[in-house]
């Protein structure tokens, strides 16, 4: 059966790439929705087996875990949210705040690796409220990565080329990205000189204007591409 479902699922990514990119999507946050709710399923278990009453389960597993208003890999949307708004500056501050190494201030308390992002951290409703759990168990990392890279940044493959859309803050007057992209590799220079948050107005690749994304090119070849955003 396992094996029928993933040949669909093979068969659709070829036939309708965005619609199994959807499938995906979904099945991602059913299992969340399930994991959550076995994990809570799995907390009252355990109090009733140890006769623990109410008041107990709430102090032991409010704010942590799932329970936790902090998942970090959760977060990211919120930066990719402000970035498909384009307040770029906004997305920066929730992405600092959630960076390991702006947390060394406090590393009595989140008693995690400042180089480490965690799956969660524990929120206000238990004693240990502060500190980060569960160092490299989680895709937290993976998931910032993508944020920064794909929606800050702005680079990211798209069904009809390489895409150039950043969002970033005001302050940002430059950046570069090198990119490889279906064997190709793209050296990319954004200019913002009118501090805007996101929005551009030309992109040149090889000296040549580039109209919406950059089409796939040859495997093994080498571009420059500039992006003035505006």
């Amino acid at each position: 059966m396992l094996r029928t479902l993933w040949n669909a699922l093979e068969r659709l990514s070829e036939a309708n790439p965005k619609l199994y990119t959807l499938v995906w999507a979904a099945a991602t946050v059913l299992f969340i929705i399930l994991s959550s709710l076995a994990v809570a399923s799995l907390a009252r278990l355990l109090a009733r087996l140890f006769k623990k009453d109410r008041l107990y389960q709430q102090r032991t597993f409010g704010g942590y875990l799932f329970a936790s208003p902090w998942i970090v890999g959760f977060l990211l949307w919120a930066v990719v949210a402000e970035c498909r708004l384009g307040r770029g500056d906004r997305a920066m501050e929730i992405y600092d705040a959630m960076l390991p190494y702006n947390q060394n201030d406090v590393i009595e308390v989140r008693q995690a690796e400042p180089y480490s992002y965690c799956q969660f951290v524990v929120g206000r409703d238990h004693t240990a409220f502060g500190r980060a759990r569960h160092p490299w168990l989680t895709g937290s990392s993976g998931w910032f990565y993508t944020a920064a890279t794909r929606w800050m940044l702005g680079v990211r493959p798209g069904f009809e080329g390489l895409v150039v859309d950043p969002c970033i803050p005001a302050a940002w007057k430059e950046f570069e990205v090198t990119r490889r992209w279906r064997g190709a590799t793209y050296h990319i220079t954004v200019k913002n000189p009118d501090g805007v948050q996101r929005g551009v107005r030309a992109v040149m690749m090889d000296g040549r204007p580039v109209e919406g994304p950059i089409p796939p090119q040859q495997p093994g070849s080498l571009h420059q591409v500039v992006a003035v955003m505006g």
